[in-house]
């Protein structure tokens, strides 16, 4: 048995779903028709070996109801599609460079020690959205944190998955923290949108984000064997304590997650 669909522009009543429904059960082979006025589609069931789609599409047009597959009409919406993608990631590069172009114009102030905090808030969140570990979010959103419909035990069970994830970030920001504390300052203080070391900086970032990308589609002879065996002991940690240790397992893949961000 096979299924096919067509599209009937010429539907507009129920004596017209009679009338293709009576048509198309003429056909040999032709074993359920299904017809929706409001979408204009038509599904057929057949037997293959007695018909075909095209013996099909000429049954319709032999009744009154010219009609064609949705195959057409699903490649001109793919190809729709894809010009709105296109104008909108060209529409993203244009403001980008615009704004590129406007970023030395600005005029930007130290954040008070009230507004500090709120600017460190934003930042933290937003660090969880971060493009190199956002991948990692189908594990938080698909980890089974409960199994039975008792809400209080199903909210304790969730905050034991979500308090040590929590856990896990804070200790890795405020690692980082305090390093940036102790020798940021020394540190990047040469380091400026405008400046040779972060042009430099920019550049060098930009051309390794180029070379993953290339390696990535295999367009370079290169792999990720060696960061791959670095990595493979964190995450045969934090897979033993998984098991082992739930709590610190959720605590280490917490200080993984925004580690990967850094990517």
């Amino acid at each position: 048995m096979e299924e096919t669909n067509f599209i009937v522009n010429d539907i507009h009543c129920d004596n017209c779903v009679r009338n293709i429904k009576r048509g198309l059960k003429k056909v040999p082979g032709v074993e359920a028709v299904a017809v929706d006025a409001e979408t204009k589609r038509v599904r057929v069931t057949f037997d293959n070996s007695q018909t075909d789609t095209q013996a099909l599409r000429a049954q319709l047009a032999h009744i009154g109801f010219p009609a064609s597959d949705t195959a057409a009409l699903n490649s001109a919406a793919s190809t729709s599609q894809t010009i709105k993608i296109s104008l909108a990631v060209l529409a993203l590069v244009v403001a980008t460079f615009a704004i590129f172009l406007m970023f030395p114009r600005y005029e930007w102030h130290i954040p008070s020690n009230a507004s500090i905090f709120v600017v460190a808030g934003v930042a933290g969140v937003a660090s969880f959205f971060a493009p190199c570990s956002f991948p990692l979010l189908v594990t938080f959103m698909t980890h089974e944190v409960s199994d039975t419909v008792d809400d209080s035990r199903s909210l304790r069970r969730g905050l034991q998955f979500a308090a040590p994830l929590a856990l896990g970030m804070t200790a890795f920001l405020l690692l980082v923290g305090g390093i940036l504390a102790l020798g940021g300052e020394a540190l990047f203080a040469s380091v400026t949108f405008s400046s040779p070391t972060g042009r430099l900086l920019r550049g060098l970032a930009g051309m390794l984000l180029l070379l993953l990308g290339l390696m990535q589609l295999e367009r370079l002879p290169f792999h990720f064997y060696g960061v791959e065996n670095l990595a493979s002991p964190l995450l045969n940690m934090q897979q033993k304590y998984g098991r082992q240790r739930p709590f610190v397992g959720f605590v280490l893949m917490g200080f993984a997650y925004p580690l990967a961000g850094f990517g």
